[in-house]
């Protein structure tokens, strides 16, 4: 289908996989230029009397923001 692998969803766990990987890894600019959006993925705006520095308005929605941590352990 070549879609594109974007936005602030299940796709984050598709750029940590490939960049992760010891036989098929991408490049940093593979994910600046993708899930990063080059950068346009920083917001700062503010709901509630919070910050949020990433993604959609109001987060989004629970499931897109947390699907990706299933798969990845950032204490290990």
């Amino acid at each position: 289908m070549n879609m594109p692998i974007t936005g602030w969803n299940e796709c984050l766990i598709t750029y940590v996989l490939a960049a992760s990987s010891p036989t098929h890894a991408i490049p940093k600019s593979v994910y600046d230029e993708g899930w990063a959006r080059n950068g346009a993925m920083k917001t700062n705006r503010t709901y509630y009397n919070h910050t949020l520095p990433l993604g959609p308005e109001y987060g989004g929605p629970l499931f897109f923001a947390h699907y990706s941590f299933l798969g990845l352990a950032p204490t290990a």
